[in-house]
């Protein structure tokens, strides 16, 4: 057998400037949830699906 000798990409990256001190990742965008009733759309879904069998979707 073959002795693989390559390094992996990650090997020379000190990942501590990525993380905070309980070793979750720093940074990353705040989402703000509206607080407001979300809109109801009804799917489409298939050409013969019955009416009633449709669903629907709520955003938010």
């Amino acid at each position: 057998m073959a002795k693989s000798e390559s390094k992996s990409a990650a090997q020379g990256i000190d990942h501590k400037q990525f993380v905070n001190k309980d070793g979750y990742p720093k940074g990353g965008i705040p989402v703000k949830i509206p607080e407001e009733i979300p809109t109801v759309n009804k799917v489409g879904g298939q050409r013969r699906m019955l009416k009633e069998k449709k669903s629907e979707v709520k955003w938010y």
